[in-house]
């Protein structure tokens, strides 16, 4: 069948592969070129400036297809169930896994937009089909026996056991990730009294009032009791030997010891047995109070901000690179340890981090305080 074109002057209908010669014989002034490029110009739905190619200008090109998107979305949930899809707090996008679409669209990534928001990510039925397809027999490590596991002394990769266990030790440590920690709750901003008490009720897992409310006064009161009598026996059973070991690991200094002082975990049970706390406890006093007076003597090379003090629960420290309880394990005396080079100021969440770890190395120290030395006696 012809395609039949009409003409926009004279209005007669022509064939479409004649109507070019059908301007240029009867209206020889006409521009028909022009007139054919200016059949392809549009105007923008969004901000009204001209285009060529596409459904909008090339700046609103990224907008207009989100918004078809988010049409789009919306209709395909639109009598689906609440729990199968969640909807973007920034642009109303709706889908089953927002992960794309935040890296996508918004270039943000799902803990900050779940942090800034408070709003999940994912739909209860997306997470429930992603168990679902790895659930049993569908998961390829599936009665795998501890060979998958680097927790597992079956574990067929190359990283042995302790590593592991050292390097998910280390991480909490530096990410203050110890819930039973005090510092988990100053480094996320508690005052030392929202703290204490947040300690607390995390480590308040097992009482009376807590069995109460799950078997009732009577039941409660009873499971409470046995649970007690229970403890206490198998603590008291145990030989002294086992308890002074036990009370011994309980120390913060324990888990960092071991590498500070080069020694076996058994040796580190051996020093700190024999440890005189009295005698730990003056020796640090003396290098508190030296450490003072060489701090205002010196404070402009030590603490040149003035940055030095708390305020509810939060400020400086005044640090030593070389921990006093290193130092007293080594016999250090308190005049180095004292020594201005081995002092600087830390925030308190970077103190606390740093507990008894030494930033600098014993021989760092010294020579620090042999140059020293040698200056006072040029001088």
């Amino acid at each position: 069948m012809k395609e039949i074109m009409k003409c926009v002057v004279c209005g007669v209908e022509v064939e479409k592969f004649q109507i070019g010669h059908h301007y240029k014989k009867e209206h020889p002034d006409f521009d028909y070129n022009a007139y054919k490029e200016s059949l392809k110009i549009k105007i923008c739905p969004i901000c009204g400036k001209e285009f060529r190619k596409g459904k909008t200008c090339q700046d609103c090109r990224e907008e207009y297809y989100l918004q078809k998107n988010i049409i789009a979305s919306k209709l395909k949930y639109k009598n689906a169930p609440k729990n199968s899809y969640v909807v973007c707090a920034i642009c109303g996008f709706h889908a089953g896994n927002l992960n794309s679409h935040l890296s996508r669209v918004h270039n943000t990534n799902t803990e900050d937009y779940r942090s800034k928001y408070n709003s999940p990510t994912c739909s209860d039925d997306y997470l429930h089909n992603c168990s679902e397809k790895l659930k049993g027999d569908k998961n390829p490590g599936w009665q795998h026996g501890g060979k998958f596991s680097p927790f597992s002394d079956k574990f067929i990769g190359t990283t042995t056991k302790e590593e592991v266990l050292s390097k998910v030790k280390q991480t909490k440590d530096e990410n203050f990730s110890h819930t039973t920690r005090i510092d988990y709750y100053l480094h996320r901003g508690y005052t030392q009294e929202e703290a204490e008490l947040a300690l607390k009720e995390r480590q308040t897992t097992f009482s009376k009032d807590i069995c109460v409310d799950k078997h009732g006064e009577v039941e409660g009161s009873k499971i409470w009791e046995e649970r007690q009598i229970k403890w206490i026996s198998s603590l008291y059973n145990r030989p002294q030997e086992e308890m002074d070991i036990i009370n011994i690991k309980k120390l913060p200094a324990f888990s960092s010891l071991s590498g500070l002082l080069e020694v076996s975990e058994n040796e580190v049970l051996d020093i700190l047995g024999e440890m005189d706390y009295d005698a730990y406890q003056v020796y640090s006093n003396k290098i508190t109070k030296l450490s003072n007076e060489v701090y205002y003597k010196y404070i402009d090379e030590i603490d040149p901000d003035r940055l030095r003090g708390r305020v509810n629960g939060s400020g400086y420290d005044l640090d030593h690179k070389y921990s006093r309880f290193v130092g007293f394990l080594k016999n250090i005396p308190v005049e180095i340890m004292s020594y201005k080079d081995n002092l600087q100021i830390l925030s308190m969440e970077d103190n606390t981090r740093k507990n008894i770890k030494c930033s600098i190395t014993l021989e760092e120290l010294l020579n620090l305080y042999k140059c020293q030395q040698q200056e006072v006696l040029i001088e």
